[in-house]
């Protein structure tokens, strides 16, 4: 049998918490005028919960779930103890100094791990 792994993408994410500080990214706001169209989402039960229609159907996200936009910008939600195993915080290079780039660096929307 074959084995494979993902491929080292940069993917964007937001924390689903009623509480939380950090705004919602504008995405994720747009999103909200499509439903209830496929990548639109909608908050329910006084906004402790998110709908996300994505084309295999609607997704539920409870607080503390992770929304994700793919590559393509499609979105889904993700459980934090999946996210955790499968993500890493990166740094894109317009965010790093000329002294934290790469040698070999030549442009693209390359990520650095170990943000």
């Amino acid at each position: 049998m074959a084995h494979y792994r993902k491929r080292p993408i940069a993917i964007e994410a937001w924390q689903f918490n009623p509480d939380n500080d950090e705004p919602m990214p504008s995405w994720l706001q747009k999103a909200l005028f499509v439903w209830p169209n496929a990548g639109g989402v909608q908050f329910e039960n006084g906004g402790s919960g998110i709908k996300i229609q994505t084309l295999e159907g609607v997704m539920a996200a409870s607080p503390s779930d992770w929304i994700i936009k793919g590559v393509k910008g499609e979105l889904y939600c993700c459980r934090p103890d999946i996210f955790d195993e499968t993500y890493e915080a990166v740094r894109l290079p317009h965010e790093l100094s000329i002294d934290e780039l790469p040698r070999h660096f030549v442009g693209g929307s390359h990520a650095v791990a170990g943000a």
